[in-house]
């Protein structure tokens, strides 16, 4: 919910009227990033906080659909390939909640040979 201010201002001719208006707060974009490395999570986080997101990490598949729940993010950052919970299976978890199915996720990951 963004503030309300009320303003008075003056019409050239002279007459008072008043102005309901919004002000738009300067709300970071919340960023989650889901990936079981956690030294990446840390570069990833670090580097979008320098950037002026609002950015936080899990690193465990199980616990996903719990930490968007309490942190809300505006989009997600999931990595396909992890352990016990893949990111396939994170993003069929959130599609299923109403309240998370229109929350955007992007898939990254990383596999070396």
């Amino acid at each position: 919910m963004r503030p309300s201010v009320r303003g008075d201002f003056t019409l050239a001719s002279g007459s008072a009227k008043s102005l309901d208006f919004k002000i738009m707060s300067r709300e970071k974009t919340k960023v989650l990033v889901i990936d079981d490395e956690k030294d990446y999570t840390d570069l990833v986080v670090l580097n979008l906080q320098d950037k002026g997101y609002d950015a936080e990490a899990i690193n465990d598949g199980t616990g996903a659909v719990e930490k968007v729940r309490e942190y809300q993010p505006d989009v997600i950052l999931l990595d396909m390939v992890m352990p016990k919970v893949d990111g396939g299976e994170v993003l069929g978890a959130l599609k299923r909640v109403p309240d998370f199915a229109r929350i955007p996720v992007l898939f990254v990951s990383a596999l070396a040979d």
